[in-house]
C-alpha cells in the first residue's frame, strides 16, 4: 500500500486530510525535521491509533530503518501507558496520588535503539493524539533542553493531527 492507495480510501469529503498527508509529510512541509523524524513520528504515530493502512503505506514509503520501526513500536507501546496513567493524574488533581512513584517499567525512554530526541519526538505526537498534558509538557521540556526548534515541535504536532484525522477518516468511509 502506497500513501496514493490510502488517500485514494478517502473519499472527497475528506480532501483536505488528503492533502494534508503529502504536506506533513515533506521537508518543505515540516519544518525544522529531518526525512528520518518526518518518517519516525508518522509511524509511531500510526501506531498508536493503529491504521494498518497508514502503518503498511508509511513502511513502503519512508523506508525506516528496523531501529526506527522498532523505536515507533516501542513509543506506541510506551505512551499508550503512560499517557493514561499520567493524564489520569493530571485529571483527578489528587496531590497525594500525584507524590506517589509511578512503579511502571519505561526504561526504552533512556535506551530507545534511536537518537533519544528522536524517540522523544515521536514520543511528543503520540501524547499529543492521546490529550496527556502531563506527557506533553514532560516531551516540551526534553526537547527544549535539545534545543529543538519551535518549528520543529510544530511539525510534530502537525504530523500528529493528520495521521489521527487520516485514520478517522479511513474509518469513517470503511463504515
Amino acid at each position: 500500500m502506497t500513501l496514493k492507495d490510502v488517500k485514494a480510501h478517502i473519499p472527497e469529503w475528506g480532501r483536505d486530510i488528503q492533502l494534508n498527508l503529502d504536506s506533513v509529510l515533506s521537508e518543505t512541509g515540516s519544518p525544522g525535521l529531518t526525512a528520518s523524524q518526518i518518517w519516525g513520528v508518522a509511524l509511531a504515530c500510526s501506531y498508536s491509533v493503529g491504521s494498518e493502512k497508514l502503518i503498511q503505506a508509511l513502511l513502503h514509503e519512508g523506508k525506516p530503518d528496523d531501529a526506527t520501526v522498532a523505536a515507533s513500536k516501542s513509543a506506541a507501546t510506551m505512551m499508550a501507558m503512560t499517557n493514561v496513567y499520567f493524564r489520569s493524574l493530571h485529571l483527578m488533581g489528587d496531590p497525594g496520588l500525584a507524590t506517589l512513584p509511578a512503579r511502571l517499567s519505561m526504561d526504552v525512554m533512556t535506551e530507545p535503539g534511536i537518537v533519544c530526541i528522536d524517540f522523544v519526538l515521536m514520543s511528543f505526537g503520540i501524547s499529543a493524539i492521546g490529550g496527556c498534558g502531563m506527557c506533553m509538557t514532560s516531551k516540551l521540556a526534553e526537547c527544549r533542553k535539545a534545543s529543538v526548534s519551535d518549528e520543529a515541535l510544530q511539525s510534530t504536532l502537525r504530523i500528529a493531527a493528520v495521521i489521527n484525522a487520516a485514520n478517522r477518516a479511513l474509518r469513517i468511509a470503511s463504515l
